[in-house]
């Protein structure tokens, strides 16, 4: 590519990273700093606006609690084990009395358990002829940033919102903190009814409703209208129009941020409600684009990694003190 894909912030010329990878740090073996096998690393600073790039496209990921890995390597955190908010259960264990003066005070200790995160790799890749590499090199590179930045953004959000944890973030739907709200008797297939929105809310602990966000799928804002509709007066649910948020209609004054990354209408996990900053990602700063030549066919790969893994902060519910069972995080069931 010619030096102006290099001043777009982004790629450098092939001829630069062959310079660059012999004379800065010479190859050992097979590996991304390797011009054989196709490899170089981003510049720190082209490195840093490509992950900054990756945030501003991802309203989900940027809400998270986000812990560098600068090797790479498997990080154990711990979190409370809190089960409950009744006496002598808080935090795991913690007693607090009034005592008397003089009085030995009954004993207890927070309850801690380790959670395990390993940075697993998300791989894009973009095929280009060398016609088109050199012809238009002023419009591939910014193109090219644009669409690796969403690929990964998109890929990465869809681990949060839904992921297995086999191979990839453990996701909200399948978190055993999330709290799933049954549907209502009766209630009609791939519809959402306020009651649901009632219960969905009510879910979420007290102190972390502040910071809680909608997420939503395609097709439930549709269901929002109409529940808006049939309530006039006594629904909380207000579109961006008519409320100060620059892009996001509120729901219970909390933002509704529409997803492609949530299911289906009527599929568990095509709305939730979530505080997403007890959200854990741990994320290796590696990321590395490279292009070569696919010498029989004259074309280029481009290849961006990511390396990150996620799961809540939270191991379980927690039952509150008026016995009811309470998440950072809630989706509605099945309908």
């Amino acid at each position: 590519m010619a030096r102006a894909a290099l001043d777009s912030g982004i790629f450098e010329t092939h001829n630069d990273r062959l310079a660059r990878a012999s004379l800065e740090r010479a190859p050992q073996g097979m590996g991304e700093v390797d011009p054989a096998s196709g490899g170089f690393l981003f510049a720190p600073e082209y490195e840093r606006k490509f992950l900054q790039s990756l945030y501003e496209a991802a309203p989900i990921l940027s809400r998270c609690m986000v812990i560098e890995s600068s090797d790479g390597r498997p990080h154990k955190f711990p979190r409370i084990d809190e089960t409950s908010r009744a006496d002598n259960l808080r935090f795991g264990g913690v007693v607090s009395t009034w005592v008397d003066e003089g009085t030995q005070p009954t004993a207890g200790k927070p309850k801690v358990e380790m959670i395990e995160l390993t940075p697993r790799k998300v791989l894009a890749i973009a095929w280009a002829t060398n016609e088109l590499v050199m012809d238009s090199d002023d419009l591939l590179s910014p193109f090219l940033e644009r669409s690796f930045t969403g690929e990964l953004a998109y890929r990465i959000e869809d681990a949060i919102v839904k992921g297995t944890g086999a191979g990839q973030p453990l996701g909200i739907v399948h978190s055993p903190a999330t709290i799933t709200v049954a549907k209502e008797v009766g209630q009609a297939g791939g519809t959402i009814v306020k009651e649901n929105l009632d219960k969905l809310f009510d879910a979420i602990a007290y102190p972390l409703r502040s910071r809680a966000v909608w997420l939503i799928g395609e097709g439930v804002e549709r269901q929002l209208n109409k529940i808006n509709a049939t309530n006039p007066g006594t629904f909380y649910y207000a579109r961006p129009s008519e409320t100060s948020a620059d892009c996001y209609a509120t729901l219970y004054g909390r933002p509704v941020i529409p997803t492609e990354n949530c299911p289906a209408l009527g599929s568990l996990g095509d709305i939730i409600l979530a505080d997403l900053s007890l959200y854990t990602l741990l994320r290796n700063t590696g990321i590395a684009v490279s292009g070569h030549a696919g010498f029989t066919s004259d074309q280029s790969v481009f290849r961006a990694v990511c390396r990150v893994d996620g799961a809540p902060l939270l191991g379980a519910p927690v039952t509150a003190t008026d016995g009811t069972q309470r998440s950072a995080f809630a989706t509605l069931a099945a309908r």
